[in-house]
This record gives structure tokens, sequence and C-alpha cells, in this order.
């Protein structure tokens, strides 16, 4: 079977790759993606218990307990990626701290207790018409990245300032030559995550 890697981008596993199989089905979260969302999240993901939803080769679970996430259920419907993902899991020998759910993502955020999670990773590879739905389901939940209080909102926008900071922070790895090019990148990325940006 094809394979293909990408590379965990920070925290205690940063350098270490993840394989996954190749499939027109399968899209990662990009290097650049992960790196814009984790540095919105910053130190707050630290102890927190995340799900990644959609998970597809499990980079945003990954990512997570690589920068002190307590714990990861990973949801997967699609056999072969799951186990690609206790691969990975166990290679890493992170596997204690994380659990996989081979099921339809939809249909577990639907009947799982989220109440007990800080955190949902949220990244279908595909636009489904029930995505609104759910968002607005989660947002009943006060489900909010990052936070160890209830009753906090799903962040939804990001400001051209902190745009901009991140930016002037991370230049080489946006691969951008000015903090202008830079904020341009991520205030693409934030859009097309359907993050609105103020």
């Amino acid at each position: 079977m094809k394979t293909s890697k990408i590379r965990i981008i920070g925290g205690a596993l940063k350098g270490n790759h993840i394989s996954f199989p190749s499939s027109s089905k399968l899209r990662p979260t990009s290097n650049k993606l992960r790196e814009i969302l984790f540095n919105w999240l910053n130190f707050e993901i630290e102890g927190l218990k995340c799900a990644d939803c959609f998970s597809g080769s499990g980079a945003l679970g990954i990512e997570a307990i690589s920068r002190g996430a307590k714990s990861v259920t990973f949801i997967e419907k699609t056999p072969k990626f799951a186990a690609s993902i206790e691969a990975n899991l166990e290679r890493l020998n992170i596997s204690e701290r994380c659990k996989i759910e081979i099921k339809n993502a939809f249909e577990w955020l639907k009947s799982a207790s989220l109440e007990e999670l800080d955190l949902i990773f949220f990244d279908p590879p595909f636009f489904d018409e029930r995505i609104q739905g759910l968002l607005a389901s989660l947002e009943s939940l006060k489900i909010k990245k990052g936070s160890k209080e209830p009753g906090r909102d799903i962040i939804k926008t990001i400001t051209i300032k902190q745009c901009e900071e991140i930016a002037s922070k991370k230049l080489k790895d946006l691969n951008a030559n000015t903090v202008e090019q830079g904020t341009k990148i991520i205030v693409g990325s934030a859009k097309s995550m359907g993050i609105e940006v103020t």
C-alpha cells in the first residue's frame, strides 16, 4: 500500500513523521494550517482532553498530544485510516493517552458525552450540509478552543492584529518575506477554516 508522510511541527514529538495511506479521500491538515491553528491555541492546549473528528491521518490529534494535551479521542470511520493512526500512536509511544473510535464523526458527535471534552478538532475533508447544524449544536454546548472553563463560546473570529502578531513571529514557517505577506497567508487560511477575520 502506497503511503505518504507529514511531520509533527511542534512540541515534544517535533520532527517525527506521521505516515498514512495515500488516498484521494484523505486530506491531512497542512503543516502551515496546523502551525497557524496551534499558534492560536498557544499554550492553552496543555492538559486538555481533546477529540479529533474526521481524524484521517490523525495529524491534529497527534500534534495536540505532542504539545501537552492530556488525551485525544480519534474519530475515523475508515478502518484502514484508523489502523494507520493506531500504528503511528504505537510508534510514537503515545497510545496510552489516546483512544480510537471507528465511527462516523457526525453520528459520534451526536451521541458522545461532549461535556467531558475541553477541545474538539473538527476538520472534515469535504463539505457536507450537516456541518452547519453540528456546529450550532457544539456552540449550544459552550465548547470552546482550548478552554478549561465551561460556558465559553466556540472560537469563530480572529482579528487582523492577531494575524499580524502571529505572522511577525512565524515568517520562516509561513515562507513569507514580510509581515504583510505572512498576514495575508494567515487571513486566507483562517477563512478557509471558516473563521471570520475582523
